[in-house]
């Protein structure tokens, strides 16, 4: 059972995400994976909330990752070894709230925490919970008090009430006492009410926002279809960039952008210090009249950095 609940837990968190089966991703999911999560972690001894933490990590993260592994086989591992911190500690500090209604408050703080703490140890890597919510506008208006880690925590809020509703109702069961309902009406109400209360926040900012009046731009982008080891093959360089090139000048003739934008890293290399591609590149913008945005790994203290 803690397996399969584990599992649950991972694969709605993966899927809350853009994924394999839908581009936009389930979102909703993201309002809830955590609740069998909670389950099989809660008021256990450490070394099980340290083994499910983890596991629970190593699935979510690998998954959600997974493209890297075609990249590098041991990135791959690492960074997910790497993410899969911030369930640990999660895990590992969830006993210190040891009420109901302690959690409700301790556990988007925590989650929180940990997340930021995850994104200091990996240098910006955030990976935040409320990146899931990114094609929904009304449910993420608050992060303009926090940022994502704002709409994690009021994920995670949702989550936890929506968890002790389902523990209270199984404590319910157990001890055939009905104050046990009240309860759960009380935490399955500031589930819905934290969720209701946000999205109908992010509506009416939206809502009230002045409309933008500034000016309209055409805009392409150029993505060739080019697998992750023929990019970085150094030898199908000068061939890469070629193709990104007839695809810009196809966008051009077809629809005279203002700008076109070039995928992440379409330069393997530094353009900057390029001495061919660069002048090539600027003459084509010139010619074409458009701005053109590139990905680039430019060199900054003997670093290869990924830019734009």
């Amino acid at each position: 059972m803690p397996i399969l609940l584990l599992v649950v837990s991972a694969a709605a968190f993966y899927c809350a995400f853009p994924n394999v089966f839908s581009f936009h991703g389930f979102s909703f999911l993201g309002w809830l994976f955590a609740i069998p999560f909670f389950w099989i972690v809660d008021s256990r001894p450490w070394p099980i909330r340290f083994m499910r933490g983890l596991v629970w990590g190593l699935l979510s993260y690998g998954l959600l990752v997974h493209w890297l592994f075609f990249v590098s086989p041991a990135g791959y591992v690492l960074f997910v070894l790497a993410l899969a911190v911030q369930p640990v500690v999660f895990s590992l500090m969830l006993p210190l709230a040891d009420t109901g209604w302690k959690k409700l408050f301790y556990c988007p703080a925590l989650w929180v925490l940990s997340e930021w703490a995850r994104a200091k140890m990996m240098g910006g890597w955030l990976w935040s919970l409320g990146y899931s919510q990114s094609f929904h506008p009304a449910l993420i208006q608050s992060a303009s008090f926090g940022g994502a880690y704002a709409v994690s925590g009021l994920m995670i809020f949702v989550n936890t009430a929506l968890y002790l509703a389902v523990k209270t109702q199984d404590a319910g069961h157990r001890t055939q006492d009905a104050r046990h309902e009240g309860r759960r009406r009380r935490f399955l109400a500031l589930g819905a009410g934290g969720f209701l209360l946000n999205a109908g926040f992010g509506l009416a900012l939206i809502g009230t926002s002045p409309p933008d009046k500034g000016e309209a731009w055409r805009v392409a982008a150029a993505q060739p279809n080019i697998s992750r080891e023929d990019k970085t093959d150094v030898k199908l360089y000068n061939k890469n960039v070629a193709r990104h090139l007839v695809l810009t000048k196809k966008a051009v003739m077809e629809s005279r952008p203002d700008i076109v934008l070039w995928p992440e890293t379409a330069f393997v290399d530094d353009i900057l210090r390029d001495p061919v591609w660069r002048p090539r590149l600027e003459q084509v913008a010139r010619n074409f009249r458009t701005y053109l945005l590139v990905g680039s790994a430019l060199l900054s203290d003997g670093k290869d950095i990924n830019s734009a």
